[in-house]
């Protein structure tokens, strides 16, 4: 499930990145006296929505709470990847809203997988 959730994850928010050509806050922040740049984190120029680290780290959440179904688990998992969105707009490569796309196309990739996982488990096809 996880491989499918960062696969689905990932290929959504790529070829949506193809079609959406949004600048990054670096480029916006470049003439400004933002302190926050970290010296050689690469700052990429477009292609800013949605995030695609954000993807990634909420399909992995989403995955690891549905298969460990305890809530104190699916807190720190869902913390992670809440950090991992912080971090790409605190770094200047993401603005709130590419973030909060990245989080809605993990946490539905993952959906996706567990609905497809549980009507086609392996255990009722071979019944």
């Amino acid at each position: 499930m996880v491989l499918s959730s960062y696969a689905i994850s990932g290929l959504i928010a790529q070829v949506l990145k193809y079609f959406i050509v949004e600048p990054r806050p670096a480029i916006l922040l470049k003439e400004t006296n933002y302190q926050y740049f970290i010296d050689d984190v690469t700052l990429h120029n477009l292609h800013a929505f949605p995030s695609g680290h954000t993807a990634s780290a909420f399909a992995l959440a989403a995955v690891l709470s549905f298969a460990t179904k305890n809530k104190n688990y699916s807190i720190m998992f869902l913390t992670g990847a809440i950090l991992v969105g912080y971090s790409r707009i605190y770094l200047a490569q993401h603005f709130m809203d590419d973030v909060l796309g990245g989080a809605l196309i993990g946490v539905g990739s993952a959906i996706i997988c567990q609905v497809f996982f549980e009507k086609y488990s392996v255990s009722k096809i071979f019944k």
